[in-house]
């Protein structure tokens, strides 16, 4: 899974679970404005035909924002590869009971917040072996300038 970073925030990892197959490496963390972050790599299990599934969490400071990024690749099926994501301003679990919830989320949300408007968007391909991708912008709300960003995200 690939990332691009397009806000003047820092994201952190916070966690990965794989649904089905395995974790192959976990989440980086992510820099601002890097259209190429690793975001974590699933493989599919050693039982053939299964492909494979599952999310990474990432967090930022300053504003406090959570963001789960789903990606699903099943092997030999009918199934529909699927890239989602979700983002909140409370705490989201990486585990088995969030890949449900944003299972049959969606493709792109917004959040707003005190400083301006994130928004995540995933997509993916449709062949078998594809990378899932995702991007988060920033607007910037109304009088909040860079240095206020810079003050209240540690840098």
């Amino acid at each position: 899974m690939k990332i691009d970073n397009q806000t003047p925030f820092q994201l952190t990892p916070n966690g990965q679970y794989a649904y089905w197959g395995e974790t192959n490496v976990g989440p980086q963390g992510v820099n601002a404005y890097t259209n190429d972050g690793n975001a974590g790599e699933l493989q599919a299990s050693s039982v053939p035909w299964v492909g494979s599934a599952g999310i990474s969490g990432y967090f930022i400071a300053g504003p406090s924002v959570w963001i789960i990024l789903l990606g699903s690749d099943p092997d030999w099926s009918a199934e529909d590869n699927r890239a989602r994501v979700a983002i909140s301003s409370t705490s989201l679990n990486v585990d088995k009971d969030q890949y449900n919830r944003v299972f049959d989320g969606q493709t792109k949300v917004s959040l707003p917040t005190t400083k301006g408007v994130f928004t995540l968007t995933g997509s993916i391909g449709s062949n078998d072996s594809c990378t899932a991708t995702y991007q988060l912008t920033f607007q910037r709300g109304g009088g909040v300038t860079p240095d206020i960003l810079a003050s209240s995200s540690g840098w």
